[in-house]
């Protein structure tokens, strides 16, 4: 003999459904559990093996940014020093807190726009007519284009990305 639920197509039909969607679940949660554990597994395995790419790239990278250094430093000047003057020329706001604010702000556009860039871009393209496009490219944003002294700033992003990149 059948169950009472299974001679009534309209209750068996409303049981299976209850039935299926927590099974349905329950294999979805371990297919997940699986795909997690599994992803760690691979992740940990591949992230030795990207670190070592980074390593790899990273003494090419500096080589380049020393190149391009010598072409946007003046002579006598150290980097950190110049950089301080050029932020005086384009950063000429009185409130030191917002002063600060501010060339933070910049140099955390300038250091988010490089770490996108330098994803796809091989060693050997970082040269100084590209950092000159690139600085050009990131002062044009429509936030950077309120400050006044334009190509101080262009200039103070040009050489905070060789800076970024030689260390």
């Amino acid at each position: 003999l059948l169950p009472f639920w299974y001679t009534v197509p309209v209750l068996s039909w409303f049981i299976g459904i209850f039935k299926r969607s927590s099974k349905r679940k329950a294999d979805q949660r371990k297919a997940v559990k699986k795909a997690i554990d599994g992803g760690l597994e691979q992740e940990g395995s591949q992230g030795a093996s990207k670190a070592g790419q980074a390593n790899n790239r990273a003494p090419e990278f500096s080589q380049m940014a020393k190149k391009a250094e010598r072409r946007f430093l003046p002579e006598g000047y150290g980097v950190d020093e110049y950089l301080q003057l050029l932020e005086s020329r384009w950063n000429n706001i009185l409130d030191l807190r917002a002063k600060a604010n501010l060339r933070e702000d910049v140099n955390s556009l300038v250091r988010d726009y490089l770490r996108g860039i330098l994803r796809s871009m091989k060693p050997a393209g970082f040269t100084p007519e590209r950092v000159e496009m690139m600085a050009a490219n990131l002062a044009e944003t429509s936030n950077l284009l309120k400050i006044r002294n334009h190509a101080a700033l262009e200039e103070y992003i040009r050489l905070y990305m060789v800076k970024l990149l030689k260390r």
